[in-house]
């Protein structure tokens, strides 16, 4: 079930950052759609698996911080009545190379209209 309509990667900062039960205050260098929805295999039931790129943290590896973020995670995230699922990846991280991928639009709409409005 590929919507083509996905999440920016400024809405999902958004969301890692005012998350009430789990704030991500790091730097977010990219994110990517992974899992069935990247395969074609999604299904109406399946969540939006993201891929959220992080510089590389000293003493932690990339699953740690997943790990520790969905520990302290209790309120979802949704899309469009879907569930997000967040796990964060150094960029480095061989098991990144092997998922399909379709990568997040750095653009919001916020920007797209404030474009517009300025050459009308």
């Amino acid at each position: 079930m590929m919507t083509n309509d996905y999440p920016s990667l400024a809405w999902i900062k958004r969301e890692l950052r005012n998350n009430i039960s789990a704030r991500y205050r790091g730097t977010i260098l990219d994110g990517f759609i992974v899992g069935s929805e990247a395969k074609g295999t999604a299904r109406p039931d399946s969540d939006l698996d993201v891929a959220i790129i992080i510089p590389n943290r000293r003493h932690l590896t990339s699953l740690q911080v997943s790990e520790r973020w969905h520990m302290r995670q209790t309120w979802p995230i949704r899309w469009k009545d879907r569930k997000v699922d967040i796990q964060f990846f150094y960029a480095d991280d061989p098991e990144l190379s092997s998922y399909s991928r379709i990568p997040l639009s750095k653009n919001t709409k916020r920007r797209s209209l404030r474009a517009k409005n300025t050459q009308c």
